[in-house]
């Protein structure tokens, strides 16, 4: 059996620059922006509308939110006080605030950071 060097050296390049670009994207904030985004909210918020319905909830595709202030304004709910990754969930009771002193609404720069209608 031949070891092809042309081979090896060419999926240790490719490796390499994977490597580089993954570490240059802040995980972080790719997962914020894309998750909730994307999410459908079905039993949840719309987006752009007041909710009084319940003080908590979990949208269809897994992810907390909850009101946050008087009004039927809410917000995503992230872990680390607001500022890491965004609270899954599989069901609404997941979300409840009483459960988790450490979530509270998403902070920072994000589209579906802070607290709105």
């Amino acid at each position: 059996m031949k070891l092809n060097l042309g081979l090896l050296l060419l999926a240790a390049q490719n490796t390499a620059v994977l490597s580089a670009i993954t570490t240059a994207i802040n995980p972080r904030e790719v997962e914020r922006i894309d998750t909730v985004e994307n999410v459908d909210v079905l039993l949840s918020p719309e987006k752009g509308k007041c909710w009084t319905r319940s003080p908590w909830g979990c949208s269809k595709k897994g992810w907390c939110w909850k009101q946050c202030a008087n009004g039927g304004q809410w917000c995503w709910v992230a872990l680390d006080q607001g500022n890491g990754p965004w609270k899954s969930c599989q069901v609404a009771e997941d979300c409840n605030p009483a459960n988790d002193l450490k979530s509270d609404c998403g902070q920072g720069g994000c589209k579906a950071c802070g607290c709105s209608c």
